[in-house]
């Protein structure tokens, strides 16, 4: 049961996310200087190679941890705890199966993989290779309990306690991989490690819920395979964002390189990420309300959804614009400090992105109000539609206008999704356009006292 003040819990959850990203700069600035310090750089070269080829395992759960999540949020709003209880266990039927599957397909890849030349393995033999790839791949299939596990947590109003758990248990992962390091272990026994820790850590996490949601056991006494279906649709939809998002990023990069060539891609991609210093904010906004939105509307109360979407865009925006202030009179000599002078500002291609940057502020933040109560396929397939239109219109803009013609197609995107997601964010929230136009300029009152009673 949910308790404290909606505020509070955001509030809880911000630090939480804050704290996830603290915990992503420093094992990122702190794993590259470790394995060349202890492997060098072909050995971790060939490590990179290796732990990639399992991480596309991470999608197999086909989306339905998330779409548990919103079901099992909106059904504890409303305080139907059978319904908590059937979409909980029915998704780990599904993830039973997925399991298996994986029991299968794992060991074939980390056998074909022992036998590629292809890959460039050199100082590893075929054996290492093997029991690398398949204990990395035993890695990511635990993590798959990890969507339901925290869905737990959500649904109880203890978003923020599932997420600092889990950088915790990704803390832990660092120090045992910086441990094994130092100890001289060879790959085989960096990656058993790290998979033993996953597994522990899954346990502990779980065993942590069981305490307060004792609901949460594994069992299949009341899954249901109609309630897989009836999520079948919004989960495959979560799908489609990593799609658009690929197409988005990568896809503008590799048509930058070909059409334009290697420098102007690297001068592209890098205004690119100057240009998108806010989205780590906005995205730990989105993270934050995303339960609260579910739990609302779970409960029927659309005056509390409606508040909670205008002061996270009201929030995004304005990081956004503070942001924006800061790039446009500064980015020419940030981009100079950081490149060591190496790349330099295209202004027009420049303005495009913060252009973009901008709208996408809007739109991204509105999304979730859709995507909170599983009613984002629609959405879904037109990011992935204005993307690869995008993409398309994007080939003559840069054969034409060169980097200021590529960078006005990614401001297509974010025209085109700001145009459908707002009036549909507007629908649910049962909100009007001037209405919440005016709401954006207005100091937050709302969320301050309200305390959630189911």
């Amino acid at each position: 049961m949910a308790t404290g003040t909606i505020r509070g819990r955001i509030g809880r959850a911000l630090g939480a996310g804050a704290f996830g990203q603290a915990v992503t700069v420093l094992v990122q600035l702190a794993s590259i200087p470790l394995f060349l310090r202890y492997w060098g750089i072909e050995r971790y070269g060939e490590w990179l190679i290796l732990s990639a080829i399992p991480s596309y395992l991470a999608l197999s759960d086909l989306g339905f941890g998330s779409a548990a999540a919103n079901e099992m949020t909106m059904a504890a709003g409303a305080g139907n705890r059978d319904r908590v209880i059937t979409t909980y266990q029915s998704t780990w039927a599904l993830l039973g199966v997925i399991f298996i599957l994986l029991l299968v397909l794992v060991p074939a890849i980390a056998l074909i993989a022992s036998q590629s030349p292809w890959l460039g393995i050199h100082t590893m033999p075929d054996s290492e290779v093997f029991w690398v790839v398949l204990l990395l791949g035993g890695s990511v299939a635990a993590s798959l309990a990890g969507g339901i596990i925290s869905a737990v947590y959500r649904s109880e109003g203890r978003f923020a306690t599932g997420m600092v758990y889990s950088n915790l248990l990704r803390l832990a992962e660092f120090a045992v991989t910086a441990t094994a390091l130092a100890a001289g272990w060879n790959a085989v026994g960096l990656a058993a490690t790290i998979l033993g820790t996953r597994c522990l850590g899954m346990a502990t996490i779980h065993g942590c819920a069981l305490r307060f949601a004792p609901w949460s056991r594994v069992s299949l006494q009341h899954a249901q395979g109609a309630r897989i279906r009836a999520l079948a649709r919004p989960a495959l939809s979560f799908m489609a964002f990593p799609v658009g998002n690929a197409i988005n990023l990568q896809g503008f990069s590799l048509l930058v390189g070909t059409q334009l060539g290697s420098a102007p891609l690297v001068t592209f991609t890098t205004m690119r990420t100057i240009s998108r210093v806010a989205s780590q904010a906005m995205n730990l906004i989105n993270t934050s309300v995303w339960p609260e939105l579910s739990r609302a509307f779970g409960r029927q109360d659309v005056t509390a959804a409606r508040e909670l979407h205008r002061r996270a865009v009201q929030a995004s925006l304005a990081l956004a614009v503070g942001a924006l202030g800061v790039l446009a009179i500064g980015g020419s000599d940030l981009l100079r400090v950081w490149t060591h002078g190496k790349v330099t500002l295209d202004v027009a291609a420049y303005r495009f992105l913060l252009a973009a940057m901008a709208i996408n502020a809007l739109w991204f933040t509105s999304s979730v109000v859709s995507v909170s109560v599983n009613q984002h396929q629609r959405m879904a397939l037109v990011y992935v539609a204005f993307s690869g239109m995008a993409l398309l219109l994007a080939v003559p803009l840069a054969q034409g206008y060169g980097l200021a013609g590529a960078a006005a197609a990614t401001l297509a995107i974010e025209l085109g999704m700001a145009l459908f997601v707002l009036p549909s964010s507007l629908v649910l929230t049962e909100d009007r356009l001037v209405r919440f136009c005016r709401a954006l300029t207005r100091w937050p009152a709302y969320l301050g006292g309200r305390v959630e009673q189911t």
